[in-house]
């Protein structure tokens, strides 16, 4: 449950529906748009509402990201890489499910200086 007491379910699409942007103007574009692709929010909400039976659907709506990938597309960045530097980056096309859980990890690190989770933090490692 969400602060203003609803629930959301996020989506991501892994590699699905992925268009390549390669310079900082299509990057701004893509989030001018505000919408996402259209075909993609389409699709997930369709096969969602047909897997979860009784779900009760009052809105969907869709946004925009852009995935960032590790070389090993293993698992997302976490590491101090200076001296007060932090980096939390890479989610590699799975973080829409994991992006709260991946933040608090990043928040422990940078502000109480220790690892705070079962996933061994070398894995995380630029």
């Amino acid at each position: 449950r969400y602060p203003d007491g609803k629930f959301y379910l996020k989506l991501g699409h892994h590699d699905n529906f992925e268009g390549v942007v390669e310079t900082a103007e299509e990057v701004l574009e893509w989030y001018r748009n505000g919408e996402g692709d259209k075909d993609a929010v389409a699709e997930l909400s369709k096969f969602l509402i047909a897997f979860i039976k009784d779900l009760q659907v009052e809105e969907v709506s869709g946004g925009c990201c852009v995935t960032s990938k590790t070389p090993t597309k293993d698992a997302p960045y976490i590491e101090e890489v200076g001296e007060g530097l932090f980096v939390a980056a890479g989610g590699c096309g799975y973080a829409a499910k994991s992006c709260d859980e991946i933040g608090r990890i990043a928040a422990v690190l940078v502000v109480e200086g220790r690892w705070d989770s079962e996933i061994g933090q070398e894995r995380m490692k630029v």
